[in-house]
């Protein structure tokens, strides 16, 4: 059992603060993605819910060690697990949004009269951030199992690590991979919707249809541009020193950025105004 020493032992302010956001970011996570489920008038592809999902595993993998001192020791085997999990969430989440971007641009080309994605080409969608996680964790698990000494807490006692430069390489290259994808993705859904304004804006008018409306656009490309480059940071630290801790709590800011920026949509917040007040009633 992990242990923290006798008395009262004391959470550094910068672990707090980065528990604090993380938890935030989650709660606010299962908000929007349960009043867009319990809804029926939100609707929303299956790849926007694979893509909160992936930000609420996200957060959940930074809190599974909450709230730590300095001397918390906790054991190999849960510390690996951590480990294994902050290596695949990056990376899993960004091919989430690239495949949310895929299944965005699919229903623009739907609305311009081409055929849709056939049920194998949409569930190979859901399944793709899956093999991406299962594929890091695996990689993680196989270098700490071979690097016992290696397991430990990162210097800033935020999370667990391996002491080794290719988890964090290999991580980097994936989500570079795919957010280099979502952007030549993003380029040529602006260029198609720039070329049938009028089609898409149509499109954008009927409430009942998950289609990619000009509001959500515009969030894919915000998500894009900020979030990701928070996502580089974690990344960027193979072995970490004590100057990365305030760096690191820019890591919040992804899962927060993504329940404000997909959270803020007017449906959305609709829906969730209706749900608290039924609980009132």
């Amino acid at each position: 059992m992990p242990s923290q020493g006798d008395g009262h032992p004391r959470v550094l302010p910068v672990t707090l603060i980065f528990d604090l956001l993380q938890l935030l970011a989650l709660v606010l996570l299962v908000l929007v993605a349960s009043s867009a489920m319990l809804s029926r008038r939100v609707h929303r592809m299956r790849t926007w819910y694979s893509f909160l999902l992936s930000w609420i595993i996200y957060t959940i993998a930074f809190l599974l060690l909450p709230f730590k001192s300095p001397d918390f020791e906790p054991d190999r085997a849960t510390c690996l697990f951590q480990a294994s999990m902050i290596y695949a969430t990056p990376p899993t989440a960004s091919w989430a949004g690239l495949c949310f971007v895929i299944e965005a641009y699919s229903r623009i080309r739907l609305v311009l009269g081409v055929s849709e994605l056939r049920p194998w080409q949409s569930m190979t969608l859901l399944i793709v951030p899956l093999f991406v996680m299962a594929g890091v964790v695996a990689e993680v698990y196989l270098l700490g199992m071979n690097n016992i000494p290696a397991i430990r807490m990162e210097p800033t006692f935020l999370y667990c690590h391996l002491d080794l430069p290719q988890p964090a390489i290999i991580s980097a290259a994936l989500c570079s991979v795919s957010m280099a994808g979502c952007i030549v993705m993003f380029a040529i859904i602006a260029m198609m919707a720039f070329r049938n304004w009028e089609e898409v804006k149509a499109n954008s008018m009927d409430s009942n249809s998950p289609n990619v409306t000009p509001s959500v656009m515009i969030r894919i490309w915000a998500f894009i541009m900020f979030p990701m480059i928070a996502m580089g940071v974690t990344l960027s630290f193979p072995s970490p020193s004590e100057s990365a801790g305030k760096w690191n709590l820019l890591l919040p800011l992804m899962p927060l950025s993504a329940a404000l920026i997909f959270g803020t949509q007017r449906d959305i917040i609709s829906s969730l105004s209706s749900l608290m007040c039924c609980k009132r009633s």
